[in-house]
């Protein structure tokens, strides 16, 4: 749903993961979504690039959730 956005699947599954554990890290999201940390890492940094995650000092945050 989200490629048109250039997000591919593991990118949209953390994308829509994170809302539901808002506490939860990098480490936390890798157990989780049983994907690696590179993956998970990878991903995330796409999602920052299109503003819709960003780090805070305790946290990840989601920008808004599709």
């Amino acid at each position: 749903m989200l490629d048109a956005l250039g997000i591919d699947a593991t990118a949209e599954v953390v994308y829509r993961e994170m809302p539901a554990h808002p506490q939860e890290g990098v480490a936390e999201l890798v157990r989780g979504l049983k994907r690696t940390e590179q993956e998970v890492r990878e991903a995330l940094d796409t999602l920052g690039e299109l503003a819709l995650v960003w780090h805070s000092p305790k946290t990840l945050r989601v920008a808004l959730t599709l």
